[in-house]
């Protein structure tokens, strides 16, 4: 996703958004590649996507919640 899809799902600020991809590649989470004027990021490896389902569905079953992403 481009940091314009991001902000858009999470309905986040573009600077915030931003910041935070930023900190995830960094610490190797994420990674990103140009495409024309945007850059695309993703998920480094599954196991990441996998933890992230984990907590997701650890968190949903305290508190339900709907996230459209």
């Amino acid at each position: 996703m481009t940091a314009g899809e991001v902000v858009h799902a999470l309905d986040g600020n573009q600077p915030n958004v931003s910041r935070h991809l930023q900190i995830l590649y960094g610490a190797g989470i994420v990674r990103r590649r140009r495409e024309g004027s945007s850059v695309v990021y993703s998920l480094k490896s599954a196991s990441v996507s996998r933890l992230c389902e984990l907590v997701y569905q650890n968190e949903t079953s305290k508190h339900p919640v709907r996230v459209t992403l």
